[in-house]
């Protein structure tokens, strides 16, 4: 479902696009981090975590720059993800493992979008010096073969 688009939600600083934690969770739908859990009402979203997706697409235009990006940020609902155990050796406890369930706001990118153009005109010229530089390497290790190494007679027999 598309989501409803809103303005001032991206700040560019430098070549870097910023996006406040605040903006993600309002795009998200998230009103609050306090809210109730959707899987426990119990529990606040603070308290049982969040799994936040956000999706990047940069369309490159037709002088192959990118100049727009679009972001949507969706909230995965009743996810694993949002609660996830972590099981350590611990040699000061008697049993020697320790459990801790960690929860909070993880966040995770999708990117897409074109990227370079094809030209053949430099596909053709990149071909050629490559070509053009192993031709170089060979001529040079030739003559070196045939004049400076110690059995270069037989060198020269097999060229």
């Amino acid at each position: 479902a598309a989501g409803t688009p809103f303005t001032d939600g991206v700040t560019r600083i430098g070549r870097f696009d910023v996006i406040k934690l605040s903006t993600l969770l309002f795009a998200a739908g998230i009103t609050g981090l306090d809210e109730p859990h959707a899987l426990d009402a119990t529990a606040s979203n603070r308290e049982d975590g969040l799994v936040i997706v956000v999706s990047i697409n940069c369309p490159m235009d037709l002088d192959g720059s990118i100049t727009n990006c679009i972001y949507q940020a969706d909230h995965m609902r009743q996810t694993v993800g949002e609660r996830f155990v972590v099981k350590n050796l611990n040699s000061s406890s008697a049993g020697g493992i320790s459990s801790q369930e960690r929860r909070g706001i993880t966040i995770m990118f999708t990117a897409s979008g074109n990227m370079g153009m094809f030209d053949l005109p430099t596909l053709v010229l990149n071909w050629v010096a490559s070509l053009a530089m192993v031709t170089f390497v060979s001529v040079i290790l030739n003559l070196l073969l045939a004049n400076l190494l110690p059995l270069k007679e037989v060198y020269r027999l097999c060229m």
